[in-house]
């Protein structure tokens, strides 16, 4: 029989360790989330995208049947078209908030899966932030970073608070969630809305209309 050296002995027993180890972790993968919870799924389902002429932006699941979006996004005239979960959707506008940037939209079916919300309280500057959405026509991106600010003003827009983020946000992540782990799960905490560049891009400086102004709107 085949007997283990002094050095193997000692990389066996760190090897049964580690195996140990990830075998009690394992269960708990994501900021305490449980294994079967895939944050990054669950914000997909909560995701849609919107296309008025030209524009196509994002959405975030409100109900069965309905969306936020930003109005931004629907300046165009002409039908409204939602796609989730690949299949397409004709929608029209129930509600609005113009001095928010916030619409609602609604079709006939109920297939959306709703989102859970949360408010910015509910997290902290430094927070893990995830943005969903489908920019520049890349349909169910994600993009991760954290949350930079909270009650954030623009020179631009007073009277306006926002959530500051340094996850990238580019053209057409407009009306897309902005998502972090609250109390172990996935929640909205905001709707991506506006980025801070002079060349439209991406470049860490994004912001987001918190829930609270979004559930406002009826």
């Amino acid at each position: 029989m085949k007997k283990f050296g002094t050095v193997d002995a000692k990389r066996l027993g760190w090897e049964v360790c580690v195996t140990c180890l990830l075998g009690i972790l394992l269960p708990v993968s994501f900021a305490g989330l449980p294994r079967h919870e895939d944050p990054t799924e669950t914000a997909l389902k909560w995701t849609a995208t919107v296309y008025r002429g030209q524009n196509q932006s994002s959405a975030i699941t409100r109900s069965p049947n309905t969306l936020f979006t930003c109005m931004h996004g629907l300046t165009q005239g002409g039908p409204i078209r939602v796609v989730y979960r690949g299949q397409s959707y004709n929608a029209r506008v129930v509600a609005k908030d113009h001095a928010n940037d916030v619409a609602i939209l609604e079709i006939d079916q109920d297939v959306f899966t709703p989102a859970d919300f949360a408010t910015q309280d509910s997290v902290s500057v430094g927070s893990f932030a995830m943005a969903v959405g489908t920019p520049h026509g890349f349909t169910d991106s994600v993009s991760i970073g954290s949350i930079s600010a909270k009650n954030r003003t623009l020179p631009s827009l007073p009277g306006r608070v926002f959530i500051q983020t340094d996850t990238a946000i580019n053209p057409g992540n407009s009306g897309g969630a902005l998502v972090c782990i609250v109390n172990g799960r996935p929640k909205v905490v905001g709707m991506n809305a506006r980025i801070y560049s002079k060349v439209r891009e991406s470049n860490g400086l994004g912001f987001a209309i918190p829930t609270d102004v979004l559930q406002a709107v009826q």
